[in-house]
């Protein structure tokens, strides 16, 4: 009889740690996919070309695939070593809406051999994902997010990017 509770004990602790591991599966993806909008009252907006001397940048890829949005770059702020610099993606819509995307940084080699290794621009690079919701209209534009202590620069790149 103590053998029998013991297993279902088990097997019930089993069943439990299942479900946990979907819910954590579960909020994990939806954090990932998630965009969100952003309101940009007191950012600073700079319509900047990619080879200028301040924040170079560069957009790898873009694309919107099964209603999610894909992008990769980089993007440096000259000067400095950028190894621990807050940046983000962000899309504007037509509608003039901007939202941010999940944003991960990476090591990029090919980015410090570009500046001729002259500061450690080695995690620049940038690949993004969110979800495209149904109130986005396109085309969408894409934008580098740096925050600067207080401030919130936004780099217009002049890049869109439209569903196919």
């Amino acid at each position: 009889m103590v053998k029998v509770k013991k297993e279902i004990r088990v097997y019930l602790y089993f069943l439990f740690s299942i479900m946990i591991s979907f819910v954590l599966f579960f909020v994990f993806y939806t954090s990932i996919q998630h965009t969100e909008k952003i309101n940009t009252t007191n950012y600073i907006i700079k319509n900047l070309v990619n080879t200028n001397l301040e924040y170079p940048y560069y957009i790898d890829y873009s694309a919107i695939k099964n209603n999610k949005f894909y992008i990769s770059g980089w993007i440096v702020k000259r000067g400095i070593d950028n190894i621990v610099i807050d940046r983000s993606i962000v899309i504007k819509d037509s509608k003039g809406n901007y939202y941010k995307l999940f944003t991960k940084s990476y090591v990029n080699e090919k980015v410090p051999a570009y500046f001729n290794n002259e500061f450690d621009y080695y995690r620049s690079g940038l690949i993004a994902k969110g979800k495209l919701n149904k109130k986005m209209i396109p085309p969408f534009t894409i934008y580098f997010l740096i925050k600067e202590g207080k401030e919130n620069i936004l780099v217009n790149t002049g890049k869109t990017v439209e569903r196919n």
